[in-house]
């Protein structure tokens, strides 16, 4: 399938092996009791992606050279990040602008565990505490959920260079919120 927008002349289409999005979750509870009304539970939470998409503009020529920045401050102070250079604006296609390609390349992995402290309305208080500790990586996911012209850096290294921690990676979260209603 491809899509042709008419006035730009952009092209989108599913690349020749595209698989199916695929996601595997697990959540694993244990609760107890500890009072009347209030219950501490522990939870593992898993979630596991394949083949999810990216889109990638086929239409460019390899990059003519390429930027280096030095990184100051934080934990990568004094080292080159170097960025791909696509000069000008001509297409390999010239009919076309961006040519994009929708590849199923990208994976991701979520891991969790939550403590959570749980009291319901009880001589006029509710309250609800919980800890999650975890880490989230991935391969080139974004938050893209519709075409777009090019999510990875580099066109022509969509995964390489990007895997690892994810950009919604939140390792430590802390949550609580009470009710309280006077007698």
């Amino acid at each position: 399938q491809f899509r042709i927008d008419r006035i730009n002349r952009f092209i989108q289409f599913f690349e020749s092996g595209f698989q199916l999005p695929t996601i595997h979750q697990a959540d694993l509870v244990y609760e107890h009791e500890i009072t009347r009304n209030t219950v501490i539970s522990g939870s593992l939470l898993l979630s596991f992606g394949q083949n999810l998409p990216t889109f990638v503009d086929t239409n460019l020529f390899n990059p003519s050279g390429s930027f280096g920045y030095s990184i100051v401050g934080g934990p990568f102070a004094g080292q080159i990040l170097q960025v791909p250079w696509f000069h000008g604006t001509s297409r390999l296609n010239t009919n076309f602008g961006a040519m994009t390609a929708i590849r199923s390349i990208v994976t991701s992995k979520y891991v969790g565990g939550v403590v959570q402290l749980n009291r319901r309305l009880t001589k006029g208080l509710q309250f609800q505490i919980n800890y999650t500790r975890s880490t989230a990586r991935d391969a080139g996911q974004s938050s893209t959920t519709f075409t777009a012209t090019n999510s990875p850096y580099n066109a022509f290294d969509p995964i390489l260079g990007e895997e690892g921690r994810s950009s919604f990676d939140i390792p430590n979260k802390f949550i609580a919120n009470a009710v309280w209603q006077p007698e």
